[in-house]
Formats: structure tokens, sequence, C-alpha cells
């Protein structure tokens, strides 16, 4: 077992650090290859984020939200046909 032992090879100079690409930078080569243009970086997206909820007003969204929602009633006509089929019928009935 120690003869195999001695014979195995170091690994540490293949899985260090420096050998690997940060994933800001493996998302960008990603969106580059599948898009044509770069990603958004993470500091770019909280900026978006931060503008996009200035405006945003959460009281005024929980009051919409809980307010009743108002009740539409909504006519159905239904369409009396004439009763010629139905006579046409009895009569048939009749003839029988």
């Amino acid at each position: 077992m120690e003869a195999i032992l001695n014979k195995a090879h170091r690994l540490g100079e293949f899985i260090s650090a420096e050998h690997f690409k940060s994933y800001d930078k493996l998302k960008e080569e990603l969106d580059r290859a599948m898009n044509g243009a770069p990603s958004r970086t993470a500091e770019a997206k909280a900026k978006a984020d931060a503008e996009e909820d200035e405006g945003f007003d959460l009281d005024a969204e929980v009051k919409k939200a809980a307010a009743p929602a108002r009740k539409v009633e909504k006519k159905v006509e239904t369409k009396v046909e004439d009763d010629d089929d139905l006579d046409a019928f009895k009569k048939m009935l009749e003839d029988i």
C-alpha cells in the first residue's frame, strides 16, 4: 500500500485557486458566447435594483392588495330559440 502511495502524484498545484476563473468572469464569458454581449455584473445589478425600488411604495401596494375587489356582475342572456324544432318533433311523435 505504501508503494502505491509513493507512486501517487501531488495534485495541489493543479487545484490551486490561480488555475480557476472567478464566477463573474465565467458568467461574462458565457453571456458573451450565448448573447454576443456581456452580462451585467453584480454591482450593476444591485444598482439597477436599487433604482427600480426607489419608486416603489410598499404601504400603497399592501393597501391596494388588501382592498376588497369590486364585484362585477355580468348579465348572461340566454337566447331562446324558436320552438319550431320542438314542435316538429312533437308532430313526428303524434304521427307514429
